[in-house]
């Protein structure tokens, strides 16, 4: 059995989350969060089919179930890169928006466990989401390349 993390899908996952970490923290600010919601997705759907891509150039023998794990592990390491930023990101931005917007110390401080729980939950959710997206763009193109090797 072969290992699941290759050193393409490590680079690719690398790549894919300093890429997402900019989309990420982009995300944060109001009107332009709106606009980049979905490109947070394209970018891990990305990673997963450069991950296929460095594969091939590198020789590997790349199958539709390889081309999904090469792809699920980029992702996966693109989403944990991108949302731990992110995560740090937002408990920052959540504890000055706390502070500045309560009126006593109550309010303080359940608007610091609120801001910490939602960040975890959006942190593993976020890296859940990262994976699977990675092994659907892995697994799309390397069917697409697969198909095109048969018709040639």
């Amino acid at each position: 059995m072969q290992g699941f993390l290759k050193p393409y899908a490590t680079r690719a996952g690398i790549l894919g989350g300093i890429v997402g970490i900019v989309v990420l923290l982009l995300s944060l600010i109001p009107i332009v969060g709106l606009c980049l919601a979905l490109l947070a997705w394209v970018v891990f759907v990305g990673t997963g089919v450069y991950a296929v891509m460095l594969g091939k150039q590198q020789g590997a023998t790349m199958t539709i179930q390889q081309g999904a794990i090469d792809g699920a592990a980029a992702g996966g390491i693109a989403g944990v890169i991108a949302h731990i930023v992110k995560f740090i990101a937002d408990i920052i931005v959540g504890a000055f928006f706390s502070v500045g917007l309560a009126n006593g110390a109550g309010d303080v401080t359940s608007g610091i466990a609120g801001t910490l729980i939602g960040s975890c939950i959006g942190l593993v959710f976020g890296i859940i989401a990262a994976i699977v997206l990675g092994a659907i763009g892995g697994l799309i193109y390397a069917a697409i390349q697969q198909n095109q090797q048969k018709a040639a």
